[in-house]
């Protein structure tokens, strides 16, 4: 499941976390730190700087949505 939200990251963090607050090529940024890489060994991954945590799609889901992992997969 995660390879498959991976495969497209801009239509994937849309849908979890909606517009960014800024696009780049590689990446969309997000307030309080979120960043989603886009390009590279890492696209598809994200990464909150002021939460020092990130990962792959479906951590996005659980902790942005507040689901437990049984639900997120199921979104």
């Amino acid at each position: 499941i995660n390879s498959a939200l991976m495969a497209n990251p801009e239509d994937t963090y849309m849908a979890i976390l909606g517009e960014p607050k800024k696009r780049s090529g590689k990446e969309w940024r997000y307030a309080g730190g979120l960043i989603v890489t886009l390009k590279g060994t890492d696209a598809g991954k994200w990464y909150s700087f002021s939460e020092n945590k990130g990962g792959s799609p479906i951590h996005a889901i659980q902790d942005y949505l507040g689901l437990p992992f049984k639900e997120a997969l199921a979104q």
